[in-house]
């Protein structure tokens, strides 16, 4: 236990989840987002993400999109620890959408830590995620979804699988300026590791959207500045933790974006901020998570979104 408690005390860390380090928290990279936008907005999404990336997020989404739409994310934690995500939805007829992904989140060797981080044995380490759903419209303005991913952890020679249900809903009301969203995520279990199983975070999520104003050329129409303001609210029971999430964005042109949120009862961080450039099918988005002092600095978030 000496080494899986080591392992989860360096995953808490770079989850922002230090008040828990046991076992119960070694599958915590569940409980953080995959892309750079929803995390540049305080880690929320469960209102407004559709597509590939609402997959992680509120399985709803897969149905309030049109056409096929790919995405890959690559997280820069501290110390040594990365995440990497490659996500793909498709639309099916008029009312569904359907999706994959493939998470992976893994530490490098030991030795390479820096001076003062843990180092208790453990070489290497994987957590890994397959996951489907899919999502549908009911109306315009109303849609369901849900999702079944296999879970995989290793720790050094010790190996285990386990199974996780999502479901959840979205609304969208006055021309979509207004969003609600409500997801349960990470239902399931896994198998023994060492000698008991990983505790799953089971998270359940419920916030909203608004956008309170545009501006747009009295011309021809173009959309020139839009606004977006985000707040949710999530319990995670294997942490026994409620935190507030709330984000503000700002779109320029249809073309760049820049946001920043906050997120609550955390021992590693608060503040996060993010921009984003997209144009023709194309979407890069960047955000940056400021750590506490003595945690390795600033962790960096990358996403690409292709839609066709």
């Amino acid at each position: 236990m000496r080494m899986v408690r080591a392992l989860c005390l360096v995953f808490c860390g770079a989850a922002g989840a230090l008040s828990v380090c046991a076992q119960d928290s070694g599958l915590a990279f569940l409980a953080v987002g995959l892309d750079a936008e929803s995390l540049a907005l305080g880690n929320q999404g469960v209102a407004t993400a559709t597509g590939a990336l609402a997959e992680f997020w509120n399985p709803a989404g897969l149905g309030g999109f049109d056409g096929t739409q790919l995405a890959a994310s690559h997280h820069i934690w501290i110390s040594d620890v990365r995440t990497y995500g490659a996500l793909a939805a498709m639309r099916f007829g008029s009312r569904w959408g359907g999706g994959a992904f493939l998470s992976s989140t893994r530490f490098g060797d030991a030795d390479d830590r820096p001076a003062g981080g843990l180092n208790s044995g453990v070489d290497e380490a994987e957590f890994l995620a397959i996951g489907v759903g899919a999502g549908r419209r009911v109306g315009n303005h109303l849609r369901f979804g849900a999702g079944f991913k296999v879970l995989s952890e290793q720790l050094a020679s010790s190996r285990a699988f386990g199974y996780a249900f999502d479901g959840g809903m979205q609304a969208s009301f006055l021309d979509d300026d207004v969003r609600f969203g409500a997801a349960l995520a990470n239902v399931g279990e896994m198998s023994t590791l060492n000698v008991e199983p990983t505790k799953l975070p089971r998270v359940f999520r419920v916030g909203a959207s608004v956008s309170p104003f545009r501006i747009v050329n009295a011309f021809d129409a173009t959309l020139l500045f839009d606004t977006d303001l985000y707040a949710e609210i999530s319990h995670n029971t294997a942490q026994d933790r409620t935190q507030v999430h709330v984000g503000v964005s700002g779109v320029v042109l249809e073309t760049v974006v820049v946001r920043t949120g906050y997120l609550s009862n955390d021992d590693l961080r608060n503040w996060s901020f993010g921009a984003g450039l997209q144009a023709a099918g194309l979407i890069f988005d960047y955000a940056l998570l400021p750590f506490e002092e003595g945690f390795g600095g600033a962790a960096h978030i990358l996403t690409g979104t292709y839609s066709f």
